[in-house]
This record gives C-alpha cells, sequence and structure tokens, in this order.
C-alpha cells in the first residue's frame, strides 16, 4: 500500500491540466526534439518529513520550444506558475496534492551537444511538499 503519492502522477495532473492541449508533458522522455511544446518532469531525489503523510521530492523541469528562446523562457514561466498555483489553491488529483512550493533552481536556459538550432531548452528545478490523496 502507499503512504506518500506517486510524484510522476501528481506533477503531470497538474501540469496537463493547466497548461495548453498543444503541450506534451511527460515522466518519460520520448523526442523532445520532434515535438515541441514538450515539457519533461523527472523526480531527481528528495527527502522526506514523515513517512506516513509528507515528502519533499526535488523535480526537474525541462521545457523544449521551437519558437524561439523567449517562447522556452515562457513555457518554463507556465510551469513555475502551474505549480506554485497548484500549491496556492490547494488543488487536489487523484494522486494528492502539494504542501508546499518552492524554487530550487530558477528557470535557465542550457544547450547540449546536438542540440539543433531552432530548438530552445529551460530547464528548472522545485521542491515539492507532497501529501497523498485524501480519504
Amino acid at each position: 500500500m502507499r503512504l506518500l503519492p506517486y510524484v510522476d502522477g501528481l506533477v503531470l495532473a497538474i501540469l496537463r491540466a493547466a497548461l495548453p492541449g498543444a503541450v506534451t508533458v511527460e515522466s518519460e522522455l520520448s523526442d523532445p526534439l520532434r515535438r515541441t511544446p514538450y515539457v519533461f518532469v523527472d523526480v531527481v531525489g528528495g527527502d522526506e518529513v514523515d513517512p506516513r503523510f509528507l515528502g519533499v521530492p526535488r523535480v526537474e523541469v525541462d521545457v523544449f520550444a521551437t519558437r524561439g528562446r523567449r517562447a522556452a523562457a515562457d513555457l518554463a514561466e507556465d510551469v513555475r506558475v502551474a505549480l506554485f498555483r497548484a500549491w496556492e489553491d490547494q488543488t487536489v488529483t487523484p494522486h494528492g496534492h502539494l504542501a508546499s512550493f518552492r524554487t530550487a533552481s530558477y528557470p535557465r536556459a542550457i544547450r547540449t551537444a546536438g542540440q539543433p538550432a531552432e530548438v530552445y531548452r529551460y530547464t528548472a528545478t522545485y521542491e515539492l511538499g507532497v501529501r497523498p490523496p485524501r480519504p
């Protein structure tokens, strides 16, 4: 029996509800260079406050866009705002809800070897207090 939420499912539910339908949001990296705008969510660590009802995972979010650097920056900000608003509004999903929100690493542009010139990528890291679904 799961005590803490399935973090991927929680973050995906929040972002898919908040972002336009044209944005692909996944937690298993498929092909972001061909499917933009694209958001990739990855749990990269974290902490446990109480094993029964509160974890604080570190979640890295990468966004990809082809309409220019500003489009990628705007999408990264849309993700940040969606997570913040889900915490602020106490949005409940089937996977649980956010008990806290903190930007650990502000969205920033990065380039990787082999990244096409027309694809822009931003990455950010968030610490999200997560609680299980309410009974």
